[in-house]
């Protein structure tokens, strides 16, 4: 065994070899003694004691402010200061990131006292700090995203309980975070109908797999019926075991409409393709039985001509709006001549929109269509009363009613054919409004509400 001989160390030693700088200053921060691996550190030389060099200096700008004002006050009124975080200067290198831990050493006798101060290296723990700051900052970030989303953004655990509710699914569904968290999302928004699907690839979601649910449905609080599009995305821990799902809704109620008007659309394209010779057939017949040989050729050519406008009409996808009565004169062009005799028209000056006055403009085509061929204007004697108002309900609402009279006897079809899907479907959903159809014996009648706000291009 070694003995106590062998294995002495003088303090010197000691101090020199420490994993830490140590320093020894006056109290007004003149160094009066430092360890080698201070020195090491600054770079500074061996004789730095006989420069007359004061701790501060060796502290960049901020740092010897703040000894100045706060440290070396603070340490003299209560003889010890630990854990200061600062920088120290070094020879040709960037500043160290440190620590300071000081405390007043009286002096014996006549000795003056002394600040001893342990340097610790913070260059790991700076880095450290940098990065919780950061992942702060991306956690704040991402939950400010998060908050905002117009999305519903929901996590929930394996046993399919909610953990977190942002504010869009708040909106989406109409249940508070309070309501939601702690719940099984299952009870909250899933359809009977739709827990199997939703269990199948909620499987797929444990096994790590991202699961896209394209279109399905999801109720809201009120028992309505969300059309969404839904992203399941495994969240897994440090070990990469999946702990939790991350569910992502997207309201898809805009994209089914617009993807069962543009079905209806090209529905309609090849339904007034061949309706089009049929009108032409009606309108010919028509202008005969009126007309003398001598005025038929120019009445048939002022109507297809008025047809041929309506056309053109139908097929612009980029009005900025119309008027109203234009749009019906338009839709009315090849029957021009009956217009203040059998077609009546009586409104208000009113602006619609661009998707209104397609959708209005399809069905008062339709209805004209069907009218010449079947109803009040396939005879000599039937009319037309096209009318609409502006009412407040209690808040400002449109109304248009379409009414036949004196024409034949009316019987309601036995099946819906594609003319009535775009005076009824296509027409609310394109205005968000409510449509009626009688088929009454007197004369068909077609009416249509909605709001005035969804109406108006002004």
């Amino acid at each position: 065994m070694a003995s106590e001989n062998q294995v002495h160390e003088t303090a010197d030693e000691i101090l020199a070899d420490l994993p830490c700088g140590v320093v020894s200053t006056l109290t007004d921060g003149t160094i009066v003694r430092v360890n080698e691996t201070f020195l090491n550190w600054t770079g500074l030389p061996s004789n730095v004691v006989d420069e007359g060099r004061r701790f501060q200096e060796l502290l960049t700008v901020p740092g010897r402010i703040f000894y100045e004002t706060h440290f070396a006050p603070l340490l003299l009124m209560q003889g010890g200061v630990k854990e200061v975080a600062c920088q120290l200067k070094r020879v040709d290198k960037e500043p160290l990131h440190v620590l300071l831990n000081s405390m007043v050493v009286e002096g014996r006798g006549d000795l003056p006292r002394i600040i001893r101060t342990v340097v610790f290296d913070a260059t790991d723990r700076f880095k450290y700090e940098q990065e919780l700051r950061r992942a702060r900052n991306e956690s704040r970030q991402l939950a400010a995203i998060v908050n905002a989303s117009t999305d519903a953004i929901v996590s929930a655990g394996l046993d399919g309980v909610v953990r977190t509710w942002n504010p869009g699914a708040t909106r989406m569904f109409g249940y508070t975070e309070a309501e939601a968290v702690g719940h099984d999302v299952d009870d909250l928004i899933v359809p009977d109908d739709r827990k199997l699907e939703r269990e199948t690839k909620y499987r797929r979601v444990r096994a790590g797999e991202t699961v896209i649910f394209s279109d399905t449905e999801r109720h809201r609080k009120d028992g309505r019926l969300v059309p969404v599009e839904i992203t399941a995305t495994p969240m897994v821990d440090d070990h990469g075991r999946v702990i939790a799902a991350s569910l992502m809704f997207r309201d898809i109620s805009e994209r089914k409409i617009a993807e069962e008007k543009q079905l209806l659309l090209m529905g309609e394209l090849n339904h007034r393709v061949k309706n089009l010779l049929a009108v032409v057939q009606v309108v010919a017949r028509q202008t005969a039985s009126v007309s003398d040989a001598a005025t038929f050729g120019n009445k048939l050519s002022d109507r297809l001509l008025g047809l041929a406008a309506c056309q053109d009409l139908l097929v612009q996808t980029n009005w900025l709006g119309a008027e109203l009565t234009e749009l019906i004169s338009a839709q009315l062009a090849h029957f021009s001549d009956m217009i203040g005799t059998r077609i009546f028209i009586d409104g208000p000056d009113i602006k619609v929109t661009p998707n209104v006055a397609q959708s209005l403009g399809m069905a008062l085509h339709e209805l004209a269509t069907n009218a010449a061929k079947y109803g009040a204007l396939s005879n000599s004697s039937g009319g037309v009363k096209i009318s609409w108002q502006i009412r407040n309900d209690p808040d400002p609402r449109f109304a248009i009613q379409w009414v036949e009279h004196d024409g034949p006897l009316v019987e309601p079809p036995t099946k819906e054919g594609f003319g009535n899907k775009v005076l009824r479907r296509m027409v609310e959903a394109s205005v968000k409004g409510e449509v009626s159809l009688d088929y009454a014996p007197d004369g068909l009648r077609w009416n249509l509400e909605a709001p005035l706000s969804d109406i108006t291009a002004e």
